[in-house]
């Protein structure tokens, strides 16, 4: 008689403990996060706006490569610069990096902009091997010194266009979906 009444219970109950167990997933699995966040960014909700109405000049900043080489935004100035502040353990930023990588690639012949990924988490080791698993050719740095606030205020994933005359033109804290058409030619318009 019990062994019929656990049946007849998990009959009746099935579908809640299937959603139970999706929703476990959703809450504890960066992987399911992430993929569930890129789906979101094709909803059009999340592209990236290119009407940003005023813009300041943008301070100088040194990152650094895997191999030790230093970059500063003064030696860059006369190229756009894509910047985006990620972490591997973030959620939101491996939601949009297929279309950062995508948008990289478009624009791969492009001298004229500069894609800088910089990691958070200052382990340069694990971010690039990250990259390479997943098939992306993004750059991957790490910022030298502290950040300044009008650049990264502590918001991961963040994303700063830096307009060839030295300017943010751009800034978004949170996800956003790059590889769209509008942003792209917004992008190649900037030099």
């Amino acid at each position: 008689m019990q062994n019929l009444k656990q049946k007849s219970f998990l009959k009746k109950y099935w579908l809640d403990f299937l959603l139970a167990a999706a929703l476990f997933i959703l809450l504890f699995s960066t992987g399911s996060k992430s993929w569930l966040l890129n789906k979101l960014l094709y909803t059009g909700l999340f592209n990236a706006r290119t009407d940003i109405p005023s813009a300041i000049k943008a301070p100088e900043i040194q990152f650094q490569d895997s191999r030790g080489r230093i970059i500063s935004t003064r030696q860059l100035l006369g190229k756009a610069v894509f910047l985006n502040f990620w972490a591997t353990w973030c959620p939101p930023c491996l939601a949009e990096m297929p279309g950062i990588n995508e948008l990289h690639n478009d624009l791969r012949q492009d001298t004229n902009i500069v894609f800088l990924m910089v990691d958070v988490d200052g382990d340069l080791k694990k971010s690039s091997a990250f990259m390479t698993g997943h098939g992306y050719e993004l750059p991957v740095y790490s910022s030298l010194g502290a950040m300044p606030a009008e650049i990264m205020s502590g918001t991961t994933p963040t994303t700063v266009i830096i307009s060839p005359d030295g300017r943010i033109v751009h800034r978004k804290e949170g996800m956003s979906r790059y590889n769209t058409t509008a942003f792209e030619s917004w992008i190649r318009g900037l030099h």
